[in-house]
């Protein structure tokens, strides 16, 4: 049996090789019911994705896979090494923004990068890799130094050439992971750590957990919300190891197949083999389903991004109704902790419900009135204008 959630799916808006339109067509007839559009570095499939999931009776999450680099140190992988980080439940206005803020530094860069590229000598055209005088990908120079013979395929032009010491500096117009992460926070998203086995720079890297588990802990320092751990191309083992990792740090958990659909030239590029092979539409797993918290992704609000939970409220949690707080982290505000009650038996439900009410009724919440206001009266608080409504009396 498959699973009714895909929340990693491209189109052609970026390297997909389907339109949004044939992506809906597709879903409804695997069975796939809630997805999301994650484009690379893109948001433009969303709006026709949204409109045809209503037609279709099919629930629809705004979404984008934000390609960030290696650039506060992480695993000693310099800026030229990609790591995707997926953003859910986006302000589209707010994220084009910003998309159009990381084009414009692109663009002024990879020109850098091209005229420093002829000024070495290489015989390289601008003609045949620009449109409107603008380079699009590092990829398109890559092929160039491939056309004229500087390199044999993308691999040897990116190890050879692009990513020595010299020029890959230039790849450092990509977001960082820690900046990815806030910009997708700043558009009212959730951020999501895709394929966490996965890296790139002009070809993919497998992690070892080793370096997963090291790597795991800085993203959660940099406020990630989930990971991506039912992951298509994963085995069994696999998701187990990500799962029980993901269940420390008390993260969200996400479903995603990567569905490309692409024409991959596997004789360039074997790496790409075995992820052709199993790539579906639906995941294969039904046992995703129970957990995953579609619902809170689904009702993010289009508007600013929800304000941080202060370190005064966990001190309230802390001093009320002999509640003992073990607290596993708390990181840029956002209270993550995991509670242990001493007479209150609906703990549980209230975590749920104040964690869903700083992503759905932020509006009529401030980070001021934590400290107005004692913890009964959040609570009532939280009862009248939660529209979970019974949420907390589960």
């Amino acid at each position: 049996m498959s699973s009714s959630i895909n929340i990693h799916i491209h189109t052609t808006h970026s390297d997909g090789g389907n339109t949004p339109a044939e992506i809906v067509s597709m879903l409804k007839d695997d069975g796939v019911t809630t997805f999301s559009i994650t484009d690379h570095d893109t948001v433009e499939g969303n709006v026709e994705a949204a409109a045809l999931a209503e037609e279709h009776e099919l629930t629809h999450i705004n979404g984008i896979e934000l390609s960030c680099c290696f650039a506060d140190g992480e695993l000693g992988l310099d800026e030229s090494w990609v790591i995707h980080i997926l953003g859910y439940g986006l302000d589209l206005e707010l994220m084009r923004g910003k998309l159009t803020e990381l084009d414009n530094k692109k663009h002024t860069q990879l020109r850098e990068l091209f005229d420093l590229l002829v000024a070495d000598g290489y015989n390289i055209d601008l003609q045949r890799i620009a449109q409107d005088g603008k380079i699009a990908e590092r990829t398109h120079i890559a092929k160039e130094l491939i056309r004229q013979s500087y390199a044999v395929d993308g691999n040897e032009a990116f190890s050879k050439i692009l990513n020595t010491e010299r020029y890959r500096s230039y790849a450092k117009y990509k977001p960082t992971i820690k900046e990815g992460i806030k910009i997708i926070h700043d558009c009212g998203g959730l951020a999501v750590w895709a394929h966490p086995f996965g890296v790139t720079r002009g070809g993919k890297k497998e992690l070892t957990e080793a370096q997963v588990s090291v790597l795991l802990k800085s993203m959660f320092q940099y406020g990630i919300d989930g990971v991506e751990v039912y992951y298509q191309q994963y085995t069994s083992k696999q998701i187990e190891w990500l799962n029980e990792q993901v269940e420390n740090y008390k993260l969200r958990k996400t479903v995603g197949t990567d569905y490309h659909n692409a024409k991959i030239d596997l004789n360039k590029y074997p790496e790409y083999a075995e992820a052709k092979k199993r790539e579906r539409l639906a995941f294969d797993v039904v046992e995703v389903e129970p957990w995953f918290d579609a619902k809170l992704l689904i009702t993010i609000p289009k508007k600013s991004p929800c304000p941080s939970l202060p370190l005064a409220f966990v001190e309230l949690l802390q001093d009320f109704a002999g509640l003992k707080v073990d607290i596993a982290q708390i990181h840029g505000g956002t209270y993550l902790g995991q509670l242990a009650a001493k007479g209150l038996a609906d703990l549980d439900s209230l975590c749920r419900a104040i964690d869903y009410i700083m992503f759905t009724n932020h509006a009529v919440m401030s980070p001021d009135m934590f400290e107005k206001y004692n913890l009964s009266e959040i609570i009532e608080f939280i009862e009248r204008r939660s529209v979970l409504g019974s949420a907390i009396k589960e």
